[in-house]
């Protein structure tokens, strides 16, 4: 639900210095630094006092290697479900700013992996709430330009030039929109793999300046795999 003035200040006064940092949150571990961030939709990404917040987190970072984001629902993906939350997009430009290397979402059972890629919203997007009577937000879709870097492989073309965006929701119950596996025409063009036919979870190495992924079912088969090095 939309906050009433009344409750949001009631709300900001007792979080005090807490918020937002009680649900966008960074650490460091190792050479990476890992920023999660809420991004349920009720949270408004156009709050330029919660993005120069993300911004400045990225760019306190500076010494970090690596940069990686969190969130649970994914800006970028090719799924009939839950295709309209798209509101993550609009954080976009700050991450490129901030050199991330990688964003991490789930929130959609199955996986997919974008082409790295910068993208330019327009303006804020469209709001979706409920039906008459129901102000619930659904999501917000957000329209925009995207650059897509189809040279890098993983393999030999191991220096992707944009943000590489992940789903890695393929441990969920029940598998989403199966019949998108072997259809990539129903993929959007920032797509480079959508699995949606077997369960599988992600496995992350970062070794100094080499990260490897590889994505891995159940029974130990490598679906994708990729390297990056700096």
């Amino acid at each position: 639900m939309t906050a009433s003035e009344i409750n949001r200040n009631a709300f900001l006064q007792a979080a005090g210095e807490a918020y937002p940092g009680m649900v966008n949150y960074s650490f460091n571990y190792g050479n990476a630094h890992w920023l999660v961030v809420d991004s349920d939709p009720y949270v408004d990404w156009t709050d330029s006092t919660l993005t120069a917040w993300v911004a400045k987190d990225l760019a306190d970072a500076k010494e970090a290697t690596w940069r990686f984001v969190v969130f649970h629902h994914p800006g970028f993906s090719s799924a009939r479900e839950h295709f309209e939350q798209q509101q993550m997009r609009l954080l976009s430009p700050v991450f490129e700013s901030g050199k991330v290397d990688v964003v991490f979402s789930g929130h959609v059972h199955n996986y997919q992996r974008s082409y790295p890629m910068k993208f330019t919203p327009d303006k804020k997007g469209t709001l979706l709430v409920g039906g008459k009577g129901n102000q619930t937000i659904r999501g917000r879709v957000v329209n925009g330009r995207w650059t897509l870097d189809k040279s890098f492989d993983g393999k030999t073309n191991t220096r992707p030039q944009g943000i590489i965006y992940i789903v890695t929701g393929a441990g969920g119950q029940e598998l989403y929109n199966p019949e998108q596996n072997n259809d990539p025409d129903s993929w959007q063009k920032f797509t480079d793999r959508f699995i949606s036919n077997v369960h599988s979870l992600s496995v992350i190495d970062v070794n100094g300046t080499t990260l490897t992924m590889r994505q891995i079912s159940p029974e130990g088969k490598e679906l994708d795999a990729i390297k990056i090095t700096k």
